[in-house]
């Protein structure tokens, strides 16, 4: 089967908008190609930014499109969480957010503080919350134990237990652009989890890139976003020996549901 069959209802739970000019065209080409989408957005001008892009966005399409905010740990100089409730509060879900010991230079303890706070919003509001785990996957599967909301863990690559852990919670994870069924956590993600708590993801142009090898190059080659995620959906139904369109339709009710789009 073609990996860029059009009839698949293709589906990217966490995408960053690129930086460049042609954010207009991706957000078209989403439309154009249904494409059901969640724009992450980890700063207020990113916030603004994409809900502006969206206003002026002149494109019709029934594949859904929404925003989540949420202070990135990377990020977590850049705003107080208390100068953030107007973008909480609108937002499909708050993230995405949590802690990163491995890429990251902001100081542990304010990434502690800043995450602390916002899982503090997104129970006030009863806003789902999508998860950045790097480095610290057992420090926030801890602190997300009895969180009351709906959990997303984001392209998840850390230790199996501590994805057990998560995955006992109840917590539903994204599948990326690299998910492979070749190694023992990628096989887990694909096997063993509760169709109902799979979501796909490109994380974006650069992410796909990234997920390639690719530590830069361009961004422009928007097909790159229908050939990843098809691809992912059909390795899904591959491993489950499911129907791709099924499996499709499934990730898509995943989508709305978790965004509460329905």
């Amino acid at each position: 089967m073609d990996v860029t069959t059009p009839s698949l209802p293709l589906t990217d739970a966490h995408a960053h908008l690129n930086c460049d000019d042609n954010a207009l065209e991706e957000l078209a080409y989403r439309r154009e190609h249904a494409v059901a989408t969640c724009l992450s957005t980890a700063t207020l001008a990113e916030w603004e930014r994409a809900n502006d892009l969206l206003a002026s966005a002149d494109v019709e399409g029934d594949a859904p499109l929404c925003v989540s905010f949420g202070i990135h740990p990377w990020e977590a100089t850049a705003h107080e969480p208390s100068e953030c409730a107007e973008a909480y509060r609108r937002c499909a879900a708050i993230g995405e957010i949590g802690l990163d010991d491995l890429w990251c230079d902001v100081p542990l303890p304010r990434q502690i503080a800043v995450f602390e706070q916002q899982l503090q919003w997104a129970a006030d509001l009863h806003k789902p919350i999508v998860l950045h785990t790097k480095g610290q996957e057992a420090r926030i599967a801890a602190m997300v134990a009895d969180f009351p909301e709906p959990v997303l863990v984001h392209w998840y690559s850390g230790p199996l237990d501590i994805f057990e852990r998560f995955a006992e919670a109840a917590c539903s994870f994204t599948l990326g652009p690299d998910c492979s069924e070749e190694d023992e956590l990628g096989h887990a993600l694909l096997c063993a989890l509760s169709p109902e708590r799979i979501l796909t993801e490109t994380d974006g142009m650069e992410g796909i890139l990234w997920a390639a090898g690719q530590k830069t190059g361009s961004t422009s080659d928007l097909s790159l976003i229908e050939t990843t995620l098809s691809r992912t959906t059909l390795a899904l139904a591959r491993a489950r020996n499911a129907d791709p369109h099924i499996m499709a339709c499934q990730l898509r009710k995943n989508f709305e549901l978790f965004y509460a789009l329905n």
